[in-house]
């Protein structure tokens, strides 16, 4: 069962660690360009269009896994070793911890906020925390991918 485990949570950060990257590399630094009301439109319709069965799945997902890994490892602790649980806890605090207390606030934010004054905090901002979700998500993967190559 863990090995299923970790290849659902594997699949689902490198998804993500790819739509985190494509956000902070190209997304992003598209909208800097737009004139400011038409940024703030087109960043509220991603936000809005993101929030789907699929995406919600795939997000919440290696989440999931963590908790059903938890209590594997309260009743078989021999199952995980010391890197299975940094990767996890980079995972946790880096993408899914960062989005639930920055990046959706923020989101939020520029829905109920038509105030253009606030698009350009928004966008440093959010890219910031961004970044760092994709460089957690990276590394969550990076240290799970190693782990079973090697």
């Amino acid at each position: 069962m863990m090995d299923w485990l970790l290849i659902i949570y594997t699949v689902s950060v490198a998804i993500q660690a790819g739509l985190f990257f494509v956000f902070s590399n190209t997304i992003m630094n598209v909208l800097r360009d737009y004139p400011l009301t038409e940024a703030r439109k087109v960043m509220v319709n991603i936000n809005n269009a993101i929030q789907n069965p699929l995406f919600l799945t795939i997000f919440l997902s290696p989440f999931i896994v963590i908790m059903i890994s938890l209590l594997l490892m309260v009743v078989q602790p021999l199952l995980f070793n010391s890197w299975i649980i940094i990767s996890f806890a980079i995972y946790f605090l880096g993408a899914f911890m960062v989005t639930i207390f920055f990046n959706v606030p923020m989101n939020n934010r520029l829905q109920s906020n038509e105030n253009t004054e606030y698009w350009s905090q928004y966008l440093s901002q959010w890219t910031r925390w961004n970044h760092v979700r994709t460089l957690s998500s990276i590394t969550a993967l990076v240290i799970i991918v190693v782990l079973f190559v090697l």
